[in-house]
């Protein structure tokens, strides 16, 4: 679902060349509005939160540094990242592009390391199942620390920078 809403968030940027708080701000009274904006900021920060520790525990896992070196560390690693904000999008995207191609690779190594039943990897791939009720709370965690429901704003800002055709089929095509 999440997915889906970004996508139209991005759609809606190609096919009105505003993005949507934007179009919040031409639809909707200023109360709405604020009150949208709030619960945006809210929904940021908790994300960011969320990757903060994220970042923070899995330095403490893999490394074993100890937790306030290991906020520390991710916090230096943030403002790193934010720094080269300065040179463009781009950059940032390149960068962070990298670091999930990092985990990716880390993924694909952890699956070929526990030797799975790859039928059952694929047939649960196809079909997936919760054998229990506490996979059921897993599967919601997993949900949850993956949506990010700021993006469906940014994203509407961000396929401007890319929209280059202008015209109806650029536009269609995109």
């Amino acid at each position: 679902m999440a997915i889906f809403l970004q996508y139209l968030s991005a759609k809606l940027g190609i096919a009105t060349e505003r993005n949507l708080p934007e179009m919040c701000g031409e639809h909707f009274n200023r109360r709405t509005n604020w009150f949208l904006y709030d619960f945006a900021e809210l929904g940021a920060m908790a994300t960011d939160l969320a990757e903060f520790l994220g970042a923070t525990l899995g330095f403490y896992l893999l490394f074993g540094i100890p937790l306030i070196y290991a906020g520390l560390l991710s916090g230096a690693i943030i403002f790193i990242i934010l720094y080269f904000e300065r040179y463009g999008q781009r950059v940032v995207e390149i960068i962070i592009t990298s670091l999930i191609g990092v985990v990716c690779i880390g993924f694909i190594v952890d699956m070929i390391l526990s030797k799975p039943n790859w039928a059952q990897v694929g047939l649960h791939t196809l079909i997936p199942s919760l054998p229990t009720s506490q996979a059921l709370f897993i599967a919601v965690g997993m949900i949850g620390a993956t949506v990010m429901p700021h993006v469906i704003y940014l994203h509407s800002q961000l396929v401007q920078t890319r929209n280059h055709d202008k015209t109806i089929e650029g536009k269609k095509n995109t």
